[in-house]
């Protein structure tokens, strides 16, 4: 039995969606219509997805612990300016104990 149209429709769509530079792209693309969003959704899409777009670098942790982001010309160098002075020990997540005795 062919395919129906639908089918090849899907498989084009996916397609596309696989060349889309960015995450932001994808989950946007998603949100344009359901039929996107079920394409987008599915395991075997995402996982072809993630495997052609790995996550990107930010950066490191040198042996002080001081975050040093990722340099241009990466790709990730402006996202990475956005991490700079975080604190990324889980202290920041605690509360303070501060006054307790």
């Amino acid at each position: 039995m062919a395919p129906s149209i639908a089918d090849i429709l899907d498989v084009l769509l996916e397609e596309i969606f696989l060349r889309l530079p960015a995450a932001e792209d994808l989950a946007l693309a998603s949100a344009a219509c359901l039929s996107f969003r079920h394409i987008i959704v599915h395991h075997d899409f995402l996982r072809r997805y993630h495997a052609l777009h790995p996550p990107p670098l930010i950066g490191i942790l040198d042996n002080q612990k001081a975050f040093v982001p990722a340099q241009p010309p990466h790709p990730s160098a402006v996202a990475a300016r956005a991490f700079t002075g975080f604190d990324f020990s889980c202290s920041s997540f605690l509360p303070s104990t501060a006054g307790h005795t």
